[in-house]
């Protein structure tokens, strides 16, 4: 998968547009909704064409408790220029199904979620592909935490999205929530229990806050979905349970240690190595998965 990559995400890891150029706002408004591929944070996402331009499409509806969440997640797409980050194309509001709705045009990914190549190949990825895919991760969190001032806070495989080249894009930002005040922490908790870290489970950061630190564990996690097709305790559905486990489990990479080499597990285990303490968390980066 590597060798197949786009040669703008082997040469260029932080800048970039994500992909076709711009256009003018506005220009997507012709948009044809084609097939539904998956469901959001707040809406469904469908796959769909604009003078001859294949691109995705988020059909929300309009609701005064989420209209804050929804603008926060465009500001954000709209903000960002990384070439490991879906690429925003435009937003409007139409008509679908009877029914005024928000459509929030995106870069189109061809091979769909991490999630849903090992589903359809039924099998996990291998420790080069994962290192790929986690290389691409490290290099938008980069980018979202420092240029953004952003926490992803939903970090996973299914908002892990490949293109037909290859390259690795972060999706689904409904859930980032902006930083301000010098990376001022958050306090609510937002995001996927298995993939959470025990601060924001358990609360355990000063002041029951957390910063973007929460988004390196869901990164880890993440490596060991792609090594076991499944996060750890996969198999409890309580989100209480979840907690009981995950504040103070054992490390991951002991639940699932054969299922990737040493390089990676030794990497998971600085992850997780201070796991209680995240103000000291081990923060990898891009070069190491290389």
């Amino acid at each position: 998968m590597k060798a197949a990559a786009s040669k703008a995400q082997v040469a260029s890891p932080r800048g970039g547009t994500g992909g076709t150029p711009k256009r003018q706002a506005g220009a997507y408004k012709e948009t044809e909704l084609m097939q539904r591929i998956g469901q959001g944070t707040y809406g469904s996402v469908f796959r769909g064409m604009c003078n001859g331009e294949e691109v995705a499409v988020k059909v929300m509806p309009l609701q005064s408790d989420t209209a804050e969440d929804i603008k926060r997640e465009i500001k954000i797409m709209r903000e960002c220029a990384c070439d490991y980050i879906i690429a925003y194309r435009d937003a409007f509001i139409r008509e679908h199904e009877m029914r005024s709705t928000l459509w929030v045009v995106m870069e189109f990914c061809r091979v769909g979620s991490t999630l849903d190549v090992m589903r359809r190949q039924g099998k996990p990825f291998t420790e080069q592909q994962s290192a790929w895919v986690i290389r691409g991760m490290l290099f938008a969190l980069d980018y979202m935490h420092t240029e953004r001032r952003a926490i992803h806070r939903d970090i996973k495989a299914a908002n892990v999205l490949l293109t037909a080249d290859a390259s690795v894009k972060l999706a689904d930002l409904g859930v980032a929530a902006q930083l301000y005040n010098t990376m001022s922490k958050r306090g609510t908790m937002i995001g996927t229990p298995h993939w959470m870290a025990p601060e924001t489970l358990g609360q355990m950061g000063e002041d029951g806050k957390y910063d973007f630190k929460v988004d390196i564990w869901g990164v880890a996690i993440t490596a060991i979905e792609l090594a076991q097709l499944a996060p750890p305790f996969a198999d409890t559905k309580s989100v209480f349970k979840v907690r009981a486990h995950a504040v103070p489990m054992p490390c991951p990479c002991r639940v699932r240690a054969r299922a990737c080499a040493c390089a990676c597990a030794a990497l998971l285990q600085r992850v997780f190595k201070l796991r209680h303490t995240p103000c000291t968390r081990y923060i990898p980066h891009a070069h190491h998965c290389r």
